[in-house]
């Protein structure tokens, strides 16, 4: 009779511990689920489900499209003005054909790398195919930035030029001043790029691991 006590105290021993286990295998699944619907998920039209009050929040991946859109307008919205300026402000032709070239690349590259991530869909790509992308992905963005920085230090300076050869100074100081508000700010966009690059990158690690 004693055998039966200790016999049934293992089996129901046996039984907690595969389900405690049964349960935990089932968090990380539902976990592993979230972090890859996480990752491709699109902003709702108005910020938030119908059915919750509540704000849905944005995969990094949305953030950063967003981001690519709103460079992109800004750079058409650049474009727009400098041929506004132009009509008040005596420009060499070269230079305004330069400037305009200059930013209709820029805009290119972003619209170019907006569709590339765009058209990714992690949920359906293996882990390995995951990282691999956004490894590639951040090696374009750095070289496009390499690129674009390259052209746009000699195009400053010689807007700079034109400006001081027409004996504007303030237009100089207002240039020097203008350009370097414009790299704190590309500074900051771009720290908040490469943040949450890394972040999917960790996550897609973790699912690796």
């Amino acid at each position: 009779m004693t055998g039966i006590p200790k016999y049934f105290s293992l089996n129901m021993y046996k039984v907690f511990t595969e389900d405690k286990v049964m349960n935990t295998n089932k968090f990380n699944i539902e976990q592993m689920r979230k972090n890859w619907r996480r990752l491709s998920i699109e902003a709702p039209a108005f910020g938030g489900a119908p059915e919750s009050p509540h704000r849905f929040p944005l995969s990094e991946k949305q953030r950063i499209l967003n981001r690519f859109l709103m460079i992109a307008g800004a750079g058409l919205i650049f474009m727009i003005y400098m041929l506004t300026i132009v009509k008040h402000i005596s420009f060499p032709t070269w230079l305004v054909i330069s400037y305009e070239v200059f930013m209709s690349l820029a805009v290119a590259l972003d619209l170019y790398m907006y569709i590339k991530l765009k058209k990714v869909d992690f949920t359906t790509m293996s882990t390995v195919n995951a990282i691999a992308f956004i490894r590639h992905f951040v090696k374009l963005r750095n070289n496009c930035k390499i690129f674009l920085i390259i052209l746009a230090v000699p195009l400053i300076a010689m807007i700079l030029w034109v400006f001081y050869d027409a004996g504007d100074h303030n237009c100089v100081i207002g240039g020097i001043v203008g350009g370097i508000i414009g790299a704190l700010i590309g500074l900051y966009i771009d720290r908040k790029f490469r943040r949450d690059l890394k972040i999917i990158e960790t996550i897609l690690g973790n699912e690796n691991d």
